[in-house]
């Protein structure tokens, strides 16, 4: 897959996907439908970041940070974070449906 960059700067939650992740994610489509899946990262950490980046035509998106926080709240209490980990998965995958 192809990896595309969201933003400029370090990763980390953002409050929504900025419009030059869009626009990038269009301009990149047209070499990449059919051939390679196109996933966005850095950035992307709640449903509805998922929702603008699978709509716009991403094939799929990347989280990491938000589940880093998860394991750093919950260190201390391996079954909730195996539980918040798997409730944000469920949200995260159930942003990807299409139509």
């Amino acid at each position: 897959f192809l990896y595309l960059v969201s933003v400029f700067g370090v990763t980390g939650t953002r409050t929504k996907v900025q419009d030059l992740t869009i626009n990038l994610i269009r301009k990149t489509l047209p070499f990449t439908s059919g051939k390679i899946p196109l996933a966005v990262g850095f950035g992307i950490s709640e449903p509805e970041h998922v929702r603008a980046v699978i709509s716009n035509g991403a094939d799929g998106a990347i989280v990491g940070s938000r589940f880093v926080k998860i394991i750093e709240q919950n260190v201390e209490n391996e079954d909730i974070m195996i539980g918040e980990i798997k409730k944000c998965a469920r949200e995260l995958k159930k942003a990807t449906i299409r139509g």
